[in-house]
């Protein structure tokens, strides 16, 4: 799952380096790169409720629904603008 996530990913950077390209616009490929990375989990969820939805009705409460997208929100804006990171310790 992950490397089709790096796979759509790597895909959505290419095609936005060809429309810069086709535009003469400078292309910023890692800039781009957060921009897809922040908003693909929210396109992957609002194709995956409406399906879970179809198939089973009732199993996705408003609550629930309310919450994942909140928490998917501030996880993309959060990466994109890297508010909160992550030290390791040696």
């Amino acid at each position: 799952m992950i490397k089709t996530y790096q796979q759509i990913i790597a895909f959505l950077v290419e095609s936005a380096r060809k429309n810069a390209d086709s535009r003469g616009v400078d292309f910023d490929e890692e800039r781009s790169t957060k921009m897809h990375e922040a908003v693909l989990p929210l396109i992957i969820f609002y194709i995956l409720v409406p399906l879970i939805n179809f198939i089973a009705p009732n199993i996705l409460a408003g609550e629930i629904y309310l919450i994942v997208l909140i928490f998917l929100i501030l996880r993309g804006a959060n990466h994109y603008f890297g508010w909160i990171k992550l030290i390791k310790k040696d």
